[in-house]
């Protein structure tokens, strides 16, 4: 049997939905292009790999998906790509890593996902594995207590920082007794060299080329409860 070759192959069951609107603004933060450019510029990831992908992570048909095409970047994917064997590549796609469907996340995204995204104006490729593994996480622990995984309730315990490469989530200093993330994991490694592209995976608010504009973050004294 061919084996499929990639980043660490660790399932997470998938979140389900249910969410807030999302909201803008909060604790500024910038990131530079800098460090993906030194680690990666085109993918490993071929034509197999996505048919295991689709497969193994149990996307959903509506979701499209392909490799990235010659000259095209994990931090500009091409607005209007070359026509490929005489049939037009269509537009409105953003690159994904791999990894990052290891660590919890199902496409399409969740609305509690994409409100995240919309309001720290990032591509999804700019967060890292960590910071999609707490996002998950999140969401499922709201779900189980019955609380509605809310942008709002997420600015209230995590803040925003990063590296050369990506983005990450911090628990605000406040909330550190609350939030343990359990400790021992091995950190990821050459997981930005294994991205594909999606498309009709997240909502349009969310970017897909990179961003390095300063954002800001604020919360509010806000519970909403799930209905059930």
């Amino acid at each position: 049997m061919a084996t499929i070759k990639g980043p660490s192959n660790k399932d997470v069951s998938p979140a389900t939905d249910g969410e807030a609107p999302p909201k803008k603004k909060g604790t500024r933060v910038s990131l530079t292009l800098e460090g993906f450019r030194k680690v990666t510029m085109t993918s490993a990831v071929a034509s197999g790999h996505l048919r295991h992908i689709r497969e193994h992570y149990k996307i959903e048909a509506k979701v499209k998906t392909r490799i990235h095409l010659v000259d095209e970047t994990i931090d500009n994917p091409m607005v209007n790509p070359d026509v490929t064997k005489g049939d037009p590549m269509e537009n409105g796609y953003t690159p994904l890593c791999w990894e990052f469907l290891n660590y919890g996340l199902r496409l399409p995204a969740s609305t509690f996902v994409n409100s995240v995204l919309a309001a720290i104006d990032r591509a999804p490729s700019q967060l890292g594995p960590f910071a999609w593994e707490t996002l998950i996480a999140f969401q499922v622990g709201c779900l189980s207590i019955g609380v509605v995984p809310s942008l709002n309730l997420f600015n209230r315990i995590f803040n925003v920082a990063h590296t050369g490469v990506s983005m990450h989530f911090h628990t605000r200093h406040q909330m550190r007794n609350m939030y343990h993330r359990k400790p021992g994991k091995a950190n990821p490694t050459r997981w930005h060299k294994y991205w594909f592209l999606v498309k009709d995976a997240f909502s349009d608010e969310v970017r897909s080329s990179f961003s390095t504009v300063a954002i800001t973050l604020e919360y509010e004294e806000t519970l909403e409860l799930a209905e059930g």
